[in-house]
């Protein structure tokens, strides 16, 4: 009768321990209860299903670093995969991307196609493993888009071939392709870039400067555009506020400021890797030029327990063509 009862007070300890895990995740090391605070946060978007509208994603997604340690790239492409399946984008620019990164995406994200060149040697990644780092690649849902015509410039003053003298040592490209909607007569091009980091404003005003020449040359002003990017830069800036001057070659607009819904998720978007870092910087932005209405804009603050999938959090906006 004894070793009954002490089997049942077992059985009870056990279950009690069980249903106390289920309500708990270990997060950085200590048990952390769900009611108390959460240790992942999933959020979705729909699907962009109307002709003419689009949702277009920029992503820094972080160079493979080793220093990273639990944060490289091959604990993390999962999370950035399942990301992106959950957020819809139809169109995503890139930064700090290798070629690493972008095979390991494209096998991950079945209904997207790719474009981006080496930033040292200026390989079209899609034809060469040699196009290793900073490809600024844009990536687009094929069952949405049809790739019309692709390029690539540097910021120097031979902007057709590879140099990093405007930059310091530092390769830094512009990425450009031509769309036209699959189920409808639109055409618009998609720029994505990544300027002069560190404190360099001046070198980013001048790769801004050039970056809003070749976008008027290239698209003679004719097309709408998108230009997402991590511009290393804040919007109190004189390289943001020549961005977005109405009075330039090309008048962009920073989706967010005209966008039909309030902003979603925090200003800031780069924070290091560390979800409960509060002191972030905005320099990840999307802009315009000539789409009808931006629905949308946030930035997607996803993270599993306490780190985020980059070092950057991605932003995402949904724009239309239509009145």
């Amino acid at each position: 009768m004894k070793t009954c009862k002490v089997l049942k007070i077992c059985s009870f300890i056990l279950v009690a321990i069980v249903l106390v895990n289920c309500n708990s995740k270990n997060v950085n090391n200590q048990v952390v209860n769900e009611t108390d605070q959460k240790s992942t946060i999933e959020t979705t978007t729909n699907r962009a299903t109307t002709s003419g509208v689009f949702n277009i994603m920029t992503y820094n997604l972080r160079f493979d670093s080793p220093s990273d340690g639990i944060n490289r790239w091959p604990n993390r492409k999962n999370k950035i995969a399942n990301l992106i399946l959950r957020h819809n984008p139809d169109l995503m620019g890139f930064q700090e991307d290798s070629y690493i990164h972008v095979t390991d995406l494209d096998a991950l994200l079945t209904d997207y196609k790719w474009i981006g060149y080496g930033a040292v040697n200026g390989v079209n990644g899609n034809d060469s493993e040699d196009a290793i780092d900073h490809l600024n690649s844009i990536f687009y849902n094929t069952q949405r888009l049809n790739l019309l015509e692709q390029g690539v410039f540097w910021y120097a003053d031979d902007t057709s071939i590879p140099d990093a003298t405007w930059s310091e040592g530092y390769y830094r490209t512009c990425v450009w392709a031509k769309f036209k909607e699959r189920q409808s007569d639109h055409i618009f091009y998609h720029f994505n870039t990544h300027l002069q980091h560190k404190e360099d404003e001046d070198i980013r005003l001048i790769q801004a400067q050039l970056l809003l020449s070749k976008i008027h040359e290239i698209t003679q002003g004719d097309f709408p555009l998108t230009l997402t990017g991590d511009f290393n830069t804040i919007p109190s800036s004189v390289t943001y506020s020549l961005l977005s001057d109405n009075s330039s070659q090309v008048p962009l607009i920073d989706t967010k400021n005209n966008s039909a819904l309030e902003h979603e998720g925090t200003d800031a978007t780069f924070f290091g890797f560390d979800a409960k870092n509060e002191n972030g910087k905005e320099i990840d932005f999307i802009f315009q030029f000539q789409f009808k209405n931006v629905l949308f804009h946030k930035t997607i603050n996803d993270y599993n327990d306490w780190f985020y999938p980059s070092d950057h959090c991605p932003v995402l906006t949904q724009i239309s063509l239509n009145e």
